[in-house]
């Protein structure tokens, strides 16, 4: 019996599949209950349901890669995807083609997202300690971080929860880079190309926490090898999610959008400050509603974060510059999270932040190994025998899980409530089919033309084409989706039209007229909606728009299909030389 005990703690100890095992069923356990939760009464589910909804919807038409969703916005048009993050859209979708709703791929994307970054983050550890047991608790804490819990369960912040997964690749590249002769540096590239694909928000903090580690390491990156191998990885990163930022910035250069002004995001100085926690709400709740997400710090985390006092000049000499780094990157975290952090001062590319809050997810990413490692010091320290050590370590885990009860409970209770206000998954899923409202979108990827008339012009405007200058008579109007046909008569020359679309480049308008055919320069109109001059006079024509896509964006999904290939293929080959 002993010596079976013996063998089961040094699989768990050793074991590096068995920890992955640990791994897995807890983040099912952390995501079971996600499965019966109605994802309408989380803060932000709606909108990703509606794009899932929508986009599955536009490929069943033919439309690929799906960007105008031909129904939303009164049925105008609704780009919902050239701004946002296509990670998160394309693997629902994926997942959509396996399954009964857009719904239940959403929630089986976030459950493994749940699992995949406890994976993500032992993997790191692991690399950076060369202690699995480490490694293993790091990646049960990170699981266990209540401010991940309410990502999923409150806010649903698909962006935010799929980012954590990311995160930890970065960092494990570039200790890769620094510290292991380069072997692998390809992470940093995975793990940027994930989260650019994911969360603008969190990849641009990211970036900047990522340079003052590097910067940490300035005697370094005096070698030429480290600077060609920052170098391609950053060749990579921008290849490869060309097909994302080559489109939003040819829309950005089109015309001004919602998603771009940054009094209306409340990204500037004074909504960051007016919006960042008060200390106290590390401690106290301010907000007691179930769907308010709580900020406290559970003690365990508090304890081990304190615990740094005395654990720092007993980490290991091989890591422990980095676990000083990661502890003031925690720490600063921590402060820009609150009111005491001087976000008025601060450059404006940092307020996209939007919310000073966010930075509690950094504040979990950065305290979850030094949390590991202190509890490793301290379990060492203060216990001899093999079995009490062990005994430690899964007290200290049931210290988390006890901690994190409330949180769950808040979380369980939100995502299961009865919401008089809103529908039902179902329901809600099902309207989607139909015409909705621009005032049941988010809205911020409007041109900003729209959005100064959204309560009268896009309230009213009729489903045909409109002379805004000049003299037309229309005739015949045929609209089918992201389609229309029209006959003109007696047009003057520089007479404007504006047809039922909202203003997207991507749209191709045809004159025909007399056997010509000429294609007319899309502009966006005073009201945010597609319009064209008529280039001379005419007696009788036809008109015709359809939504094709831009060159440009198709020749940028093409090169990132392509450098994604060569990136395997890369990665394949890196490994194999390393190998021999």
């Amino acid at each position: 019996m002993k010596q079976t005990l013996q063998k089961l703690r040094k699989l768990l100890k050793e074991d590096k599949w068995m920890h992955y095992a640990i791994l897995l069923v807890l983040g099912i356990l952390l995501s079971i209950s996600m499965l019966d939760m109605q994802l309408c009464n989380t803060h932000d589910a709606f909108i990703h349901l509606q794009r899932i909804t929508g986009d599955y919807k536009m490929i069943g038409q033919g439309q690929f890669p799906p960007m105008i969703i031909d129904n939303y916005c009164n049925g105008d048009g609704y780009n919902m995807n050239v701004f946002y993050s296509p990670l998160v859209t394309y693997i629902p979708l994926l997942i959509r083609l396996f399954t009964s709703t857009g719904t239940l791929a959403l929630k089986i994307f976030a459950m493994v997202c749940i699992v995949l970054s406890g994976f993500t983050m032992y993997q790191w550890i692991h690399a950076v300690t060369k202690k699995k047991g480490i490694a293993l608790l790091a990646g049960i804490i990170y699981l266990l971080m209540p401010y991940k819990m309410q990502d999923y369960y409150i806010r649903y912040a698909i962006g935010e929860f799929a980012a954590f997964v990311f995160m930890p690749l970065v960092f494990l590249g570039l200790h890769n880079l620094l510290y292991e002769s380069r072997k692998q540096h390809e992470y940093i590239a995975i793990g940027a190309i994930g989260l650019l694909l994911c969360h603008n928000i969190t990849t641009l903090y990211t970036a900047i926490f990522a340079l003052i580690y590097l910067i940490c390491h300035i005697r370094k990156l005096q070698d030429n090898n480290i600077l060609k191998a920052i170098g391609i990885n950053v060749i990579w990163i921008v290849l490869c999610t060309a097909f994302y930022i080559v489109p939003m910035l040819e829309t950005k250069s089109q015309a001004e959008y919602g998603i771009f002004n940054d009094n209306l995001m409340s990204t500037n100085n004074t909504y960051l400050a007016e919006h960042a926690l008060d200390p106290i709400q590390f401690f106290v709740d301010i907000e007691e509603a179930t769907d308010s997400v709580s900020f406290k710090i559970e003690i365990p985390t508090l304890l081990l974060t304190i615990s740094s006092i005395y654990c720092l000049r007993k980490v290991d000499k091989r890591y422990r510059k980095t676990y000083g780094i990661l502890l003031i990157f925690a720490l600063i975290s921590l402060w820009m999270a609150t009111k005491w952090f001087p976000w008025q001062y601060v450059p404006i590319i940092l307020c996209k932040l939007q919310y000073a809050w966010r930075m509690m997810g950094f504040f979990i990413f950065f305290i979850t190994p030094v949390c590991a490692i202190n509890a490793y010091i301290l379990i060492q320290k203060f216990f001899k025998k093999e079995s009490i050590k062990t005994i430690a370590y899964i007290l200290v885990v049931l210290a988390f899980l006890i901690g994190i009860i409330p949180f769950y409970q808040r979380a369980y209770i939100n995502a299961n409530r009865i919401n008089a206000n809103r529908q039902g998954d179902a329901e809600y899923e099902n309207s989607l089919k139909n015409e909705i409202s621009h005032f049941s979108t988010n809205r911020e990827y409007l041109p900003i033309q729209a959005l100064q008339h959204q309560s009268d012009y896009m309230l009213t405007r009729e489903d045909k084409i409109y002379v805004l200058e000049g003299q037309a008579t229309i005739q015949k109007e045929n609209k089918q989706s992201l389609t229309m046909e029209a006959s003109i008569e007696k047009a003057t020359k520089e007479t404007v039209l504006e047809f039922p679309f909202i203003f997207y480049p991507g749209y191709e308008v045809t004159l025909q007229s007399n056997g010509n055919k000429q294609k007319l320069e899309t502009i966006c109109s005073e009201y945010g909606y597609i319009s064209v001059k008529i280039p001379e006079d005419i007696e009788q024509a036809t008109i015709y728009i359809t939504y094709q896509g831009t060159a440009l964006t198709k020749i940028s999904y093409i090169l990132s299909f392509t450098t994604f290939v060569f990136f395997i293929i890369y990665i394949i080959h890196v490994r194999r030389r390393g190998d021999k």
